[in-house]
């Protein structure tokens, strides 16, 4: 017969128990008349008008600034690659197109006169992300 498999909080109980939780709960407040003071905020950097906070699929940018996309998951970045289907995505269709859930992406304008730029794509993807 196989043993249960524990939860989260059998192992807390197993590793800590009550006492050795109290002892921790008493250092903390023992110690919290030291923990570092939080200093007044100096003047913010940011010019711009803060955003009202939504729940929408709309895009919110800062008055005065713009938004324009520049690649979407599934744009092609090759010149073979397949019509873009996220419900019957394959490993050779993807590298063959721009990936997904990237943590940043950019376009670094190279110098007045240059006819083209720059790009940087980081994060997790699920392609190889060519730019």
């Amino acid at each position: 017969m196989t043993q249960p498999i524990p939860t989260l909080a059998d192992l807390i109980d197993q590793r800590l128990g009550r006492r050795t939780l109290m002892r921790g709960a008493a250092a903390v407040a023992a110690l919290s008349p030291f923990a570092a003071v939080a200093q007044p905020a100096g003047p913010s950097s940011l010019t711009f008008k803060e955003l009202a906070h939504t729940l929408d699929d709309g895009q919110h940018v800062a008055e005065g600034y713009e938004m324009q996309v520049l690649i979407r998951w599934g744009d092609p970045v090759l010149a073979d690659a397949p019509a873009f289907d996220p419900a019957n995505q394959t490993g050779t269709a993807q590298e063959k197109q721009f990936g997904y859930n990237n943590d940043y992406l950019g376009l670094y304008p190279l110098p007045a006169g240059s006819r083209t730029g720059h790009s940087r794509a980081s994060g997790r993807t699920s392609s190889r992300a060519r730019c």
